[in-house]
């Protein structure tokens, strides 16, 4: 720390901007993690402004791992340090996502989840797709997607129970509210996908699995309005969450791919009978991609819903 520090202080007071950018094994990434890092959560003083800066923190690691496989050189040893790093402060995240409780704060645990959630999706998609594309890694990649997971899981977890304190409060006025209020949520989010998938570039693929996604949204928004009508305030609030999340989901994935740049055909020839046998092997261990939120056999849905297993 002292050391970093002491970099900072002779390179100047833009060090820290410039280290903002640096990966691991560059001079500056100490300056990245031990000083920009403390420093984002430090300044961080509600339970709502650290959950947001550890999530982020968490997926500047994912960002790392996925732009030194393109580079080549995601190595065993960076992998593990990044990967431990991520776990550590998707933890923290977790836990500040406890601190917030019931009440209001229910639904600000639940607005965080989601938006943690769609993104730990889109980088799952992404881990994959490094990982066909760039086999000199797939190990590492696969590894990193293997711990990915257990940190969906817990986020998923932390995601339900949150909806169910909102959905079950016991007072329906508030109920009510809270599910009409997520049903402006829901469609203005899908109004703001559609928005930018007609002006973002990105392969024709892409654009397509996002739109299968924002269609399954729309579903899940029918579904709401006939329990909104039949007075059924707790299950309209979860399947207008849902159709939020879906969203969100879509957003993730069109930013992932874009940045990236890995070719959506990577996952629409899974389970093709002409894919190579060890295309064919890599089926261990679950990532799923999943617009419709249920699960499917290794392939593309009509839904638009993918389920890819990976195998080390």
């Amino acid at each position: 720390m002292l050391t970093t520090i002491l970099i900072v202080l002779a390179l100047g007071g833009g060090t820290s901007a410039i280290a903002q950018s640096s990966l691991p094994g560059d001079i500056l990434y100490p300056v990245k993690i031990s000083v920009n890092d403390e420093i984002r959560t430090n300044m961080a003083f509600s339970a709502r402004a650290k959950a947001e800066a550890e999530a982020k923190i968490a997926e500047d690691r994912l960002e790392e791992a996925e732009k030194l496989a393109i580079r080549g050189d995601l190595k065993a040893d960076v992998k593990a340090k990044l990967e431990e790093n991520f776990k550590k402060h998707a933890e923290r995240f977790l836990l500040r996502i406890k601190q917030l409780g019931d009440g209001d704060k229910a639904n600000v645990a639940l607005d965080k989840t989601t938006d943690f959630g769609a993104s730990l999706q889109a980088h799952q998609a992404i881990l994959f797709g490094l990982a066909v594309k760039y086999p000199e890694n797939k190990e590492e990649l696969n590894d990193f997607n293997t711990s990915l997971n257990e940190t969906v899981s817990l986020n998923a977890s932390a995601q339900e129970e949150a909806e169910s304190k909102v959905a079950n409060s016991g007072n329906k006025v508030m109920v009510q509210a809270a599910a009409e209020g997520k049903l402006g949520a829901a469609e203005n989010k899908i109004a703001e996908v559609r928005a930018y998938l007609e002006k973002i570039d990105a392969s024709a693929e892409v654009k397509m699995f996002a739109e299968l996604k924002l269609k399954a949204a729309e579903g899940f928004i029918t579904e709401a309005n006939a329990k909104l009508q039949a007075k059924a305030y707790g299950e309209a609030f979860i399947l207008y969450q849902k159709a939020l999340r879906t969203a969100q989901e879509a957003k993730s994935i069109l930013n992932g791919f874009t940045e990236i740049k890995i070719d959506m055909n990577d996952f629409f020839k899974i389970g093709d009978d002409d894919d190579t046998q060890e295309e064919k092997d890599s089926v261990n261990a679950s990532t799923e991609i999943n617009a419709s939120g249920e699960a499917n056999d290794d392939k593309v849905g009509v839904d638009g819903s993918i389920d890819v297993k990976i195998n080390n």
